[in-house]
């Protein structure tokens, strides 16, 4: 990794620090350099363009796979947010003080709820165990 930096392929942040986009990108061009640069057999080039493709597809589809977990994980994380703001925001209509403490107390115990259910939905997301996702029928 240090000869591909130092060679000006990959983009350091700062030291010992880079992007796994960069460092991949950094190696992929680096290979493409080298087969085309080095005097070396025909199939040695083609190995080194098989290479890079390879990990260029391998890393794209990664970074599809983690662009849909991450725009998941913000919607999950925008609803419960929405939900619990609603609910904390509500206004109590003019009851007596018992029933507005009881109402206050159930809007609590609500948005607990939904955000445990936020912290689950992203476990299960992050792991990819779905078996406590059951729509609530047990909680």
């Amino acid at each position: 990794m240090r000869q591909i930096a130092d060679a000006g392929y990959i983009t350091v942040h700062r030291r010992g620090f880079t992007t796994v986009s960069s460092a991949v990108s950094g190696y992929v061009r680096s290979l493409r350099d080298d087969a085309k640069s080095t005097e070396a057999s025909a199939s040695a080039a083609r190995q080194h363009a098989a290479k890079a493709a390879l990990i260029r597809s391998h890393t794209a589809r990664r970074k599809a796979a983690l662009t849909a977990r991450a725009e998941a994980e913000d919607v999950i994380r925008a609803v419960a947010d929405a939900a619990t703001r609603r609910l904390r925001d509500a206004r109590l209509p003019a009851v007596p003080p018992a029933a507005g403490q009881t109402f206050r107390a159930e809007i609590l115990a609500a948005c607990r709820r939904i955000e445990q259910a936020r912290d689950c939905a992203l476990r299960a997301l992050a792991t990819g165990d779905l078996t406590e996702l059951d729509g609530g029928a047990n909680g």
